[in-house]
């Protein structure tokens, strides 16, 4: 039997959940904005935004809208996403 295949899907889990407890520590639990969510995770802010009309991310859950233009996003949810 090959090691790799048994070590490297070993090494992939745990450099993912050291990349989410990463992201847990740096970023605040409410974050504010299109553009601080869409670095969470790591695509464009038009990419954030063509989720939001296709209705990708559900609001109330994944954010909350402060006004027409503001959202208030959840960490955990998006992580919980990715």
């Amino acid at each position: 039997m090959d090691i790799n295949r048994l070590i490297i899907p070993m090494v992939n889990e745990i450099i993912d959940v050291a990349r989410y407890n990463a992201k847990r520590e740096i970023y605040p639990t409410k974050i504010v904005g299109n553009r601080l969510a869409s670095k969470l995770l790591g695509i464009t802010k038009n990419a954030l935004n063509q989720r939001i009309h296709r209705g990708f991310y559900t609001e109330g859950y994944h954010f909350k809208k402060k006004s027409a233009r503001i959202y208030e996003w959840d960490r955990d949810a998006l992580l919980d996403e990715e």
